[in-house]
């Protein structure tokens, strides 16, 4: 098996996810068995897991190129010539994937003794988790078609703080 260096990973996976992003009036088929923010989740999660791997960013860089390069993303699919559409809810869907990803970034760097104040980290893991499930139940998050997304964003932010929290012990 070849072995890929992390930051040609990372390049690659961007490259991927931009054509992807930006290819003209491309659309989903119907078949595609989850929700399209649950997509927007997952592969901006993806970027930052390979953007952290790649490059030892701080955390704070590393959340602050995540949420930006995610919003531009979204916001650059409104260009006439692509014939797609931005929209705030799958900029949404984008910013949880990164924020999930990005706690479990901080769980793993907890787990190597990279960072201290693990009670404030944890605390805002463990809020974050109950603020996404809370909010997958109303109804702006059911008919905008992100209660799935808002479950997975929960579940990664709790795992996360199970993970802080047992380091602390």
């Amino acid at each position: 098996m070849v072995k890929i260096d992390p930051r040609t990973r990372f390049v690659i996976y961007t490259v991927t996810l931009f054509l992807a992003t930006h290819w003209p009036a491309l659309a989903l088929p119907n078949t595609v068995p989850v929700s399209d923010k649950t997509i927007h989740f997952v592969a901006w999660a993806l970027w930052l897991i390979f953007l952290a791997k790649a490059w030892n960013l701080s955390l704070g860089k590393l959340l602050l190129l995540g949420v930006l390069c995610s919003m531009v993303d979204e916001f650059s699919q409104a260009i006439p010539v692509l014939k797609r559409h931005a929209t705030m809810m799958d900029a949404i869907a984008n910013v949880i994937g990164v924020t999930a990803a990005w706690s479990a970034v901080v769980a793993s760097r907890f787990q190597s003794k990279q960072i201290l104040e693990h009670f404030w980290v944890w605390i805002g893991c463990s809020g974050v988790s109950l603020l996404c499930f809370s909010i997958s139940w109303t109804t702006w998050a059911l008919s905008n078609r992100l209660a799935p997304t808002m479950i997975l964003g929960s579940l990664v932010f709790m795992i996360s703080a199970v993970r802080i929290r047992r380091t602390e012990s």
